[in-house]
């Protein structure tokens, strides 16, 4: 749950701020600051919550259908090693 949870948080926030105007002003590597005040001066609940949904859907699908079953398998068929002398 945690990679989901926090993967569907913390992402939108810049990647939906990426795609409004004047994100293309911003240098390639720009300082965290600079990069969190453009975040924080033209976050929109309207662009972040499609991106965090569909993040969300994919990082569920992703660990959900694929971690789970290699989990699982993995769990199944590793048995302990027996403690060399």
């Amino acid at each position: 749950m945690p990679p989901i949870l926090l993967n569907a948080l913390i992402v939108p926030a810049y990647v939906s701020t990426l795609t409004l105007p004047g994100a293309q002003d911003l240098p390639l590597a720009h300082s965290l600051t600079t990069g969190l005040h453009f975040i924080l001066t033209h976050f929109t609940w309207g662009v972040y919550m499609p991106v965090a949904l569909s993040i969300l859907a994919g990082e569920a699908a992703v660990v959900i259908l694929l971690g789970l079953p290699v989990l699982v398998l993995v769990r199944h068929n590793i048995h302990p090693v027996e403690e060399v002398r």
